[in-house]
Protein backbone atom coordinates (compact mmCIF):
# COMPACT_ATOMS: atom_id res chain seq x y z
CA UNK A 1 0.00 0.00 0.00
CA UNK A 2 3.42 2.42 -0.29
CA UNK A 3 2.35 2.86 -3.78
CA UNK A 4 -1.41 3.95 -2.70
CA UNK A 5 -0.19 6.90 -0.49
CA UNK A 6 1.61 8.92 -3.30
CA UNK A 7 -0.96 8.28 -5.39
CA UNK A 8 -4.66 8.25 -4.04
CA UNK A 9 -5.11 11.32 -2.29
CA UNK A 10 -7.70 9.93 0.55
CA UNK A 11 -4.84 7.59 1.56
CA UNK A 12 -2.72 9.94 1.74
CA UNK A 13 -4.71 12.52 3.64
CA UNK A 14 -5.91 9.39 6.45
CA UNK A 15 -2.64 8.37 7.29
CA UNK A 16 -1.18 11.72 7.52
CA UNK A 17 -3.92 12.64 9.92
CA UNK A 18 -3.29 9.33 11.89
CA UNK A 19 0.36 9.41 11.91
CA UNK A 20 0.60 13.06 12.44
CA UNK A 21 -1.72 12.95 15.39
CA UNK A 22 -0.20 10.20 17.04
CA UNK A 23 3.19 11.79 16.68
CA UNK A 24 2.31 15.33 18.30
CA UNK A 25 1.32 13.49 21.64
CA UNK A 26 3.53 13.60 24.21
CA UNK A 27 5.75 10.63 25.09
CA UNK A 28 6.50 9.80 28.94
CA UNK A 29 8.78 7.35 30.12
CA UNK A 30 8.08 5.69 33.85
CA UNK A 31 9.58 3.56 35.74
CA UNK A 32 7.03 0.99 37.61
CA UNK A 33 6.77 -1.13 40.32
CA UNK A 34 4.83 -4.56 39.81
CA UNK A 35 1.96 -5.12 42.57
CA UNK A 36 -0.17 -8.19 43.11
CA UNK A 37 0.74 -11.71 42.43
CA UNK A 38 3.58 -12.72 39.60
CA UNK A 39 2.01 -12.19 36.13
CA UNK A 40 -0.49 -9.98 37.09
CA UNK A 41 -0.43 -6.61 34.82
CA UNK A 42 -0.90 -4.29 37.84
CA UNK A 43 1.29 -1.89 38.64
CA UNK A 44 2.74 1.97 40.26
CA UNK A 45 4.19 4.75 38.86
CA UNK A 46 7.24 5.06 40.79
CA UNK A 47 8.59 8.31 39.16
CA UNK A 48 9.33 9.37 35.56
CA UNK A 49 12.38 8.59 33.68
CA UNK A 50 13.96 11.85 31.76
CA UNK A 51 17.73 10.22 30.52
CA UNK A 52 18.35 7.30 29.45
CA UNK A 53 15.23 5.88 27.05
CA UNK A 54 13.34 9.08 27.24
CA UNK A 55 16.59 10.84 25.51
CA UNK A 56 16.60 8.56 22.99
CA UNK A 57 12.87 8.26 22.02
CA UNK A 58 13.08 12.54 22.04
CA UNK A 59 16.08 12.72 20.04
CA UNK A 60 16.25 9.49 18.03
CA UNK A 61 19.36 10.60 15.75
CA UNK A 62 20.73 13.24 14.07
CA UNK A 63 18.13 13.41 11.64
CA UNK A 64 15.36 12.76 13.48
CA UNK A 65 12.95 14.14 16.38
CA UNK A 66 10.87 11.90 18.37
CA UNK A 67 8.16 13.48 16.42
CA UNK A 68 9.47 12.69 13.00
CA UNK A 69 10.12 8.57 14.49
CA UNK A 70 6.69 8.32 15.76
CA UNK A 71 5.25 9.60 12.44
CA UNK A 72 7.01 7.20 10.70
CA UNK A 73 5.87 4.23 13.09
CA UNK A 74 2.19 5.19 12.53
CA UNK A 75 2.51 5.43 9.22
CA UNK A 76 3.83 2.18 8.40
CA UNK A 77 1.82 0.84 10.59
CA UNK A 78 -1.21 2.14 8.93
CA UNK A 79 0.08 1.32 5.44
CA UNK A 80 2.17 -2.18 5.88
CA UNK A 81 0.74 -3.35 9.66
CA UNK A 82 4.15 -3.09 10.47
CA UNK A 83 7.10 -0.51 11.47
CA UNK A 84 11.08 -1.47 12.48
CA UNK A 85 13.36 0.30 14.53
CA UNK A 86 16.96 -0.53 14.30
CA UNK A 87 18.42 0.28 17.71
CA UNK A 88 22.29 1.18 17.34
CA UNK A 89 24.30 1.28 20.69
CA UNK A 90 27.61 2.67 21.75
CA UNK A 91 29.04 -0.25 20.31
CA UNK A 92 27.64 -0.24 16.91
CA UNK A 93 27.22 -3.48 15.68
CA UNK A 94 27.60 -5.26 18.73
CA UNK A 95 23.66 -6.81 19.99
CA UNK A 96 21.67 -4.36 22.07
CA UNK A 97 22.11 -5.19 25.56
CA UNK A 98 21.67 -3.76 28.91
CA UNK A 99 25.79 -2.91 28.80
CA UNK A 100 24.99 -1.71 24.97
CA UNK A 101 21.43 0.18 25.35
CA UNK A 102 20.31 1.65 22.27
CA UNK A 103 21.65 5.12 21.47
CA UNK A 104 19.69 6.13 18.36
CA UNK A 105 16.70 4.40 16.53
CA UNK A 106 16.53 4.23 13.07
CA UNK A 107 13.17 3.37 11.62
CA UNK A 108 13.39 0.80 8.98
CA UNK A 109 10.94 0.55 5.63
CA UNK A 110 8.54 -2.54 5.41
CA UNK A 111 8.78 -2.87 2.32
CA UNK A 112 12.89 -3.93 2.66
CA UNK A 113 12.41 -6.28 5.89
CA UNK A 114 12.32 -10.04 6.13
CA UNK A 115 11.71 -11.83 9.36
CA UNK A 116 14.04 -14.45 9.79
CA UNK A 117 12.15 -17.41 11.40
CA UNK A 118 13.45 -19.92 14.36
CA UNK A 119 11.61 -22.77 14.77
CA UNK A 120 12.88 -22.34 18.77
CA UNK A 121 12.52 -18.87 19.64
CA UNK A 122 10.33 -17.58 16.60
CA UNK A 123 12.39 -15.14 15.59
CA UNK A 124 15.92 -15.44 14.78
CA UNK A 125 16.66 -12.00 12.81
CA UNK A 126 16.21 -9.73 10.43
CA UNK A 127 17.27 -9.41 6.84
CA UNK A 128 16.93 -5.41 5.74
CA UNK A 129 17.23 -5.88 1.60
CA UNK A 130 18.28 -2.09 0.42
CA UNK A 131 19.22 -2.20 -3.38
CA UNK A 132 18.96 -5.72 -3.44
CA UNK A 133 22.21 -5.97 -0.82
CA UNK A 134 20.96 -7.97 1.91
CA UNK A 135 22.12 -7.03 5.16
CA UNK A 136 21.35 -9.57 8.61
CA UNK A 137 20.36 -7.79 11.85
CA UNK A 138 20.31 -9.57 15.18
CA UNK A 139 16.49 -9.51 16.62
CA UNK A 140 18.32 -7.88 19.36
CA UNK A 141 18.98 -5.12 17.42
CA UNK A 142 15.66 -4.71 15.94
CA UNK A 143 12.40 -3.72 17.14
CA UNK A 144 9.63 -5.06 15.42
CA UNK A 145 6.11 -3.50 15.97
CA UNK A 146 2.98 -4.77 14.34
CA UNK A 147 -0.32 -4.81 13.94
CA UNK A 148 -2.87 -7.85 14.91
CA UNK A 149 -2.62 -10.39 11.82
CA UNK A 150 -5.27 -13.60 12.30
CA UNK A 151 -2.99 -15.61 9.85
CA UNK A 152 0.64 -14.55 10.18
CA UNK A 153 2.84 -15.47 13.70
CA UNK A 154 5.61 -13.36 11.99
CA UNK A 155 3.71 -10.01 10.52
CA UNK A 156 1.23 -7.76 10.95
CA UNK A 157 -1.94 -6.57 8.92
CA UNK A 158 -2.67 -2.95 7.58
CA UNK A 159 -5.54 -1.05 8.37
CA UNK A 160 -5.34 -0.27 4.78
CA UNK A 161 -6.40 -3.72 3.92
CA UNK A 162 -9.49 -3.53 4.97
CA UNK A 163 -9.96 -0.70 2.34
CA UNK A 164 -7.82 -2.98 -0.77
CA UNK A 165 -10.78 -3.50 -3.27
CA UNK A 166 -11.61 0.54 -3.01
CA UNK A 167 -7.61 0.88 -3.28
CA UNK A 168 -6.75 -1.26 -6.14
CA UNK A 169 -9.91 -0.08 -7.81
CA UNK A 170 -9.13 3.24 -7.42
CA UNK A 171 -5.09 2.88 -8.56
CA UNK A 172 -6.31 1.31 -11.82
CA UNK A 173 -9.17 4.50 -12.60
CA UNK A 174 -5.84 6.69 -11.83
CA UNK A 175 -3.79 5.03 -14.35
CA UNK A 176 -6.25 3.74 -17.03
Amino acid sequence: YEAAYGVISWVYRCVSAIAGSIAFLPLRVYKVKWIGPTGSQRYEIVSEINDGPAEVLAKVNRGMTGYDLREATVGYLELDGNAYWELVGHKRGGEITRSNPPLEIYPLIPSRMSVVADPARGVKGYIHNVNGKKQPLPASDVLHLRYFHPSSDFYGLSTLSAAANACITELRSVTW
